[in-house]
């Protein structure tokens, strides 16, 4: 298997939902008409981004991740955007995204996206983020964000499956 292929693979895992899945066929057919402005209106090209505007722009992302919109995810990331999970290469570009945030086969929709800690950086234009995504089991890792001109030019994440809860799994380093 070609490490961009396990790139998308992992990519589908977190984030995708299954093409086949009746719910996710319903979600799709939202996707087609306009975006509500409220929810993406974050997701543009602007000069700076705020810390403000950053946890916006991820509330943003997972709102449209649990509704299983991903061309609302994918709207916030420039045309050029590279995403990667280490040690895999990536993907780059939107339109890779887009199929990428699609999935493979069985998957669902995630029922729990939880952002436990926000960092940004508004000289440097990036973020970090803590989350827990939970379908069957949870999903713990960390996200590097790069701004660029308001949408996210990179992202880089670090991805831990585990059984355990948020709470287990930090365990005593509580802050």
């Amino acid at each position: 298997m070609t490490l961009r292929i396990v790139a998308i693979l992992l990519a589908g895992l977190i984030f995708g939902a299954s093409p086949t899945n009746p719910t996710n066929q319903q979600s799709n057919t939202k996707d087609r008409r306009p975006p509500d402005p409220a929810s993406t209106a974050i997701c543009r090209p602007l000069e700076q981004m705020s810390s403000a505007q950053f946890e916006l722009l991820l509330q943003t992302i997972r709102t449209a991740w649990l509704e299983g919109s991903q061309e609302r995810v994918t709207a916030c990331f420039s045309a050029a955007a590279i995403f990667s999970t280490p040690p895999t290469p990536g993907l780059v570009g939107r339109e890779s995204l887009v199929r990428a945030f699609i999935g493979g086969p069985n998957r669902e929709l995630p029922t729990r996206v939880e952002w436990h800690h926000l960092i940004f950086d508004p000289v440097k234009q990036i973020g970090a983020v803590e989350y827990t995504i939970q379908r069957r089991i949870p999903i713990h890792g960390v996200i590097i964000i790069k701004i660029s001109h308001g949408l996210i030019s990179n992202w880089r994440q670090y991805v831990v499956a585990s059984d355990l809860t948020w709470e287990k799994f930090k365990g005593m380093n509580d802050f």
